[in-house]
C-alpha cells in the first residue's frame, strides 16, 4: 500500500473523528466548543478513532500476507466498508445530536 493510499483514509477520517474539518448545528450555525465535545463524547469518538487504527493494522497486517493481488484487493475492500461503516455510525450520532460536518 503505498503512502498515498494509507493517508487518504487517516486524513478523512481524523477530520471526521476530531471534527477538524468543522462541525455546525443541522442550521448552519457555530457549534460552540462545550457542546462539541459533549457531542464527541456521547458518541465515542475516541473509540471509533480506535477502532479505525485497529482496522488500518489488520489492513496493513493483511497485505503484507496476500500472496495474489486478489487477496490484496479483498483486503482493501474489507478495510473500506469498515471505514465506512465507522464514518457512517459518527455522522448519524452527531446529527442525532444537531450536528452535521461543515
Amino acid at each position: 500500500m503505498t503512502l498515498k493510499h494509507k493517508l487518504i483514509p487517516l486524513v478523512t477520517a481524523t477530520v471526521l473523528l476530531t471534527g477538524c474539518g468543522g462541525w455546525t448545528w443541522l442550521d448552519g450555525s457555530r457549534v460552540d466548543s462545550r457542546s462539541l465535545e459533549s457531542a464527541l463524547d456521547q458518541c465515542q469518538i475516541e473509540d471509533k478513532r480506535d477502532l479505525l487504527e485497529q482496522a488500518e493494522d489488520e489492513l496493513d497486517r493483511q497485505l503484507d500476507l496476500a500472496e495474489t493481488d486478489l487477496a490484496k484487493e479483498e483486503a482493501k475492500d474489507a478495510f473500506a466498508r469498515t471505514e465506512r461503516q465507522i464514518n457512517t455510525e459518527i455522522r448519524t450520532c452527531m446529527r442525532k445530536r444537531g450536528l452535521k460536518p461543515s
